[in-house]
């Protein structure tokens, strides 16, 4: 939220600069370019492409001036700025670009570039701007290292608790279900064996009637 108020106070101090150019030591020619970088990162502000035997890089900041550079054909590169500015030219067309390095959040701002041809003559002055918005990183997820969280680990031993709880109550009943045959087995054997050791009791005499004789 604070970065949303910051970028939104640098776009209306943009627009009164533009209202009055004239008070502004950099004035702006064309809309600017919006480069948004996160904090630590690095920024570009380009410069116009002038050529000259010899110029002049003015950097500035809304209205303050940061950074400077002279530029001669016959002499290279003369530089005066912060440490963590720094401008880069390019021999072949003498364009040039400062690199804004080691950004926080209140280095969000409009910069400008200023070229002026200081010879050969006639004078000649272009500036480019660029709004850099810079702002925090993305919140990430911390990764999770070591060892698991202690309501797994909580779930986990009460799944094994309960495994083991069966476990045994299924042992117990069988135990208790082969003791019981067995002993069932054991009556039934005694029960068996008395009844083969019993005497048997004497089945009744029979009377065999035996025809009588008749003499003659």
């Amino acid at each position: 939220m604070s970065i949303s108020w910051i970028a939104v106070t640098h776009l209306l101090h943009l627009g009164l600069l533009t209202a009055h150019a004239g008070y502004s030591p950099c004035p702006k020619e064309r809309p600017p370019r919006v480069q948004v970088v996160t904090v630590n990162d690095s920024a570009t502000v380009r410069c116009p492409n002038v050529t000259g035997d010899e110029l002049t890089f003015t950097l500035c900041c809304g209205q303050e001036k940061v950074s400077f550079s002279r530029l001669k054909k016959d002499k290279g590169l003369e530089y005066t700025g912060e440490g963590s500015v720094e401008f880069q030219v390019s021999g072949q067309n003498h364009t040039g670009h400062f690199v804004l390095s080691q950004l926080v959040v209140n280095s969000t701002g409009l910069y400008t570039c200023k070229v002026e041809v200081m010879y050969p003559p006639p004078y000649v002055k272009h500036e480019e701007s660029t709004f850099v918005l810079v702002k925090e990183p993305p919140c990430q997820p911390e990764k999770r290292t070591g060892c698991p969280p202690v309501g797994n680990v909580v779930a986990m031993w009460e799944w094994v608790l309960a495994c083991g709880v069966l476990t045994l109550y299924s042992a117990v009943i069988t135990g208790i279900a082969v003791v019981i045959w067995r002993k069932l087995e054991h009556e039934k054997s005694l029960q068996q064996d008395y009844m083969n050791m019993k005497p048997r009791a004497q089945k009744p005499r029979q009377n065999v009637l035996h025809p009588e004789r008749i003499g003659w």
